[in-house]
């Protein structure tokens, strides 16, 4: 009972280390979907993780905010030239 215990402390506080590259990564694809979301489609309804806290997350989250505003313009970009 003992072993069992002492493994499941030493689980739970590996489970509480977070993982850099996954919270950037996390953040990153929330930023992106906001960004084209809001910038293509007026839509400000998505559901996001907002770990604001996570120095990682919030930097993906920014990073990913430009890339999907950037996405979304030149998307907007091809449509008005193919139209013409």
């Amino acid at each position: 009972m003992l072993v069992f215990t002492a493994l499941l402390l030493v689980a739970q506080s590996l489970a509480g280390c977070g993982n850099a590259d996954a919270d950037y990564d996390r953040g990153y694809d929330d930023g992106s979907v906001v960004g084209y979301n809001t910038t293509c489609h007026d839509f400000t309804g998505n559901l996001i993780h907002g770990d604001w806290d996570n120095e990682d997350y919030s930097r993906g989250y920014a990073e990913g905010m430009q890339d999907g505003i950037e996405e979304c313009r030149m998307e907007q970009k091809k449509e008005r030239g193919s139209r013409y």
